[in-house]
């Protein structure tokens, strides 16, 4: 049996969705292009730039929503990384330093000179060039 796939999407559960939306839009250009917002709670939104697609999901209803984000559920996301293919990782760095992302300078691993930084729930987005 020969099965036919098309794109993959990550499916993140955050703290606040709001906050993490204005992350990815604001410091990295993604654009919201699906939202799940009743009663103007946002719980669910999707996200593209380029031929990429994330999608953010609230980790509680409003009303169970801890009064800040558990440091154990970042560390939780240790294991959890994205990486990135981008024209000009050096480009991007000065880009995202002038922005005010808390970035690591480039690296060179694995033939790859890349970046890395961690979105408002603690998952690692690396970028890199080949």
């Amino acid at each position: 049996m020969t099965i036919t796939v098309g794109n993959m999407t990550p499916l993140f559960q955050v703290y606040d969705v709001r906050k993490s939306v204005a992350f990815y839009s604001k410091t990295l250009g993604f654009e919201v292009t699906e939202t799940y917002e009743p009663d103007g709670h946002l719980y669910w939104t999707k996200l593209t730039h380029g031929d990429v697609t994330l999608m953010l999901n609230a980790a509680w209803e409003d009303d169970e929503r801890p009064d800040k984000l558990d440091e154990d559920r970042i560390r939780a996301h240790g294991d959890t990384e994205l990486y990135f293919q981008c024209d000009d990782v050096d480009s991007l760095y000065d880009n995202l330093k002038c922005a005010g992302a808390n970035i690591g300078s480039p690296q060179e691993q694995h033939g790859r000179r890349e970046i890395v930084l961690y979105d408002p729930d603690g998952y690692k987005l690396a970028f890199y060039t080949t």
